[in-house]
């Protein structure tokens, strides 16, 4: 073990500028995607975000409108124009949310830099898939949803698994009123720190009251008459929100026992009542011969398998029955998934969410020779992982370089804490970069630091962390897509977690969904999730 180094001042020179470039990147990447949701949820709309609006709407939500038709047409026109003068094959096409500028945001530059921060790629064939269940309906069908209770990476789940629902089912999302996020409440009067709406959101509540509600189309459940919102209130933006909740939950079909820890969401493969039928005969062919969750350990199941095989790998060890999209759900008008402590739809997409034809697995070169580590302790809730630094050194010290420069991602006010690190790394903090930061709103800095450390050289995650969660399926995503050690297997070799021994390498072997699924995150998310659904049609999926 080297001698204990001094705490240099300030972040060397290429340390410091080569980490202010991802921040940057960071944070221009947060106001354009990032994960689909954190725009969504918190950002103010640009002019590019508006054109991404009108694509998202066209492809998920509505069908393409004769402008944009007319305006593919003409730029194929040119693209072919160039390609017969100078006889090379097309380049495929590019989906207007595949590639990232950070110019518009104060960013680098530098397009090639901010490549970097990419961790999706663009698939032509899902880009244009519409969902066959409700695809002719003419009137149009509303989700709505209660927002999640926790802190930021619990609403972004939520967030996500709604996108996905209401994209299978073709129904319109409804976003929730503006409302203050838990533990995003700094600076109360200058910072933005409530929600909005962003590209997936084809209208908010306030609109949904106005056209459905206050016309007299929605009922109350119970007696069947004309329910009117309360107090006849269609903007609830920053209102107490119960007596809204309340009043959904009695003019909607509410799920009620759709609960993960119960059953698994199928939808079927189309409209029509024999597909209901086959979805039943598939769940008792697989109970039939229930599998264990040791039979996929390092043995996925390729996404191309059978419908079958995968429904037993996404079922194992859990739950024997299906919590299917029937007729009388696809005929309700509106259906709305509530919040409670028993049922939350916080799940990372697709840990939840199964079709029968293929899995919804989707969404959305190392630049520092820095480790990056993520600490969290002081907001957490679970006092099994409030470790002292010591602790976190004995956890994490094989892994890393005596005298390397670890970025510390954490919510801790007191540096003095990290003494016990400070003695053998070169640490550094966000705070470290004030002058750099000094124009973004504080409440993103908790994304910054995610965005951050999923491009760290080794990472080391807090568990049973939500927040960690993110930023180990984001380095499962950067995974499949730079084609890193493990890939094919989903594993991520240098992911760790450094609250136990137990836990510590549960990213370095293969394993399928397992209760509780929100305290980690899995490889099926992010493993071989590139075959398009053009491509897997083609194989009979």
């Amino acid at each position: 073990m080297g001698q204990p180094k001094a705490r240099r001042a300030s972040p060397s020179t290429n340390a410091s500028s080569q980490i202010i470039y991802i921040l940057f990147v960071g944070t221009c990447l947060f106001f354009t995607m990032t994960g689909i949701v954190l725009h969504h949820w918190l950002a103010d709309p640009h002019n590019v975000h508006e054109h991404a609006m009108q694509q998202f709407e066209m492809n998920h939500l509505g069908g393409h409108d004769a402008k944009v038709d007319v305006k593919k047409k003409k730029q194929s026109v040119k693209l072919q124009a160039a390609v017969l003068d100078s006889g090379e094959k097309p380049p495929p096409p590019v989906h207007d949310l595949a590639g990232l500028s950070c110019t518009d945001h104060g960013g680098p530059s530098d397009d090639e830099v901010a490549k970097e921060m990419i961790y999706w790629s663009d698939i032509p064939s899902d880009d244009k898939f519409v969902s066959p269940i409700g695809a002719n309906t003419i009137k149009r069908k509303y989700l709505t949803f209660d927002p999640d209770g926790g802190g930021f990476n619990n609403i972004r789940m939520s967030m996500e698994t709604m996108i996905v629902m209401a994209h299978a089912m073709s129904r319109t999302l409804v976003m929730p009123p503006s409302q203050q996020m838990y533990l995003l409440r700094k600076d109360k009067g200058n910072q933005r720190r409530v929600r909005a709406c962003g590209i997936a959101c084809d209208i908010d509540v306030e609109e949904f009251l106005k056209t459905e509600a206050m016309t007299g189309n929605l009922f109350n459940k119970a007696t069947g008459e004309v329910a009117f919102p309360p107090n006849n209130r269609t903007n609830w933006d920053g209102m107490w929100p119960k007596p809204l909740k309340e009043y959904l939950r009695d003019v909607t079909l509410t799920p009620l026992n759709w609960t993960p820890g119960s059953c698994l969401v199928a939808f079927p493969s189309d409209d029509g009542p024999q597909h209901f039928s086959d979805l039943d005969e598939m769940m008792k062919g697989v109970n039939a011969n229930f599998p264990k969750v040791q039979d996929f350990v390092n043995k996925p199941v390729p996404v191309n398998a059978s419908a079958t095989e995968r429904l037993r790998e996404a079922v194992a060890g859990r739950v024997k029955e299906l919590c299917v999209y029937d007729e009388k759900m696809q005929e309700a008008p509106v259906v709305h998934f509530m919040y409670d402590s028993k049922m939350r739809m916080r799940f990372s997409v697709l840990q939840l969410v199964w079709w029968p034809q293929y899995v919804i697995e989707r969404d959305v070169q190392e630049i520092l020779t820095e480790i990056l580590t993520h600490f969290i302790y002081e907001s957490f809730q679970y006092k099994s992982a409030w470790l002292e630094a010591d602790q976190i050194y004995e956890n994490s010290k094989d892994e890393l370089q005596e005298n390397a420069t670890v970025f510390v991602a954490t919510d801790h006010k007191e540096k003095p804490f990290f003494k016990a690190l400070a003695d053998h790394y070169d640490l550094v903090f966000l705070s470290d970069f004030k002058e750099e930061l000094k124009d973004v709103n504080t409440n993103y800095f908790g994304m910054i630091d995610q965005l951050v450390a999923s491009r760290g050289r080794v990472f080391f995650g807090c568990h049973p962390s939500t927040f960690s969660g993110f930023i180990f399926r984001v380095r499962g995503y950067h995974s499949q897509k730079d084609k890193v050690e493990g890939w094919d297997r989903g594993v991520l070799p240098k992911s760790y977690y450094y609250t136990g021994k137990k836990e510590k390498s549960m990213y370095q072997s293969y394993a399928s969904l397992q209760f509780p699924y929100y305290s980690r995150e899995f490889p099926i998310s992010w493993r071989d999730i590139d075959k398009g659904i053009e491509e897997l049609s083609a194989l009979g999926v």
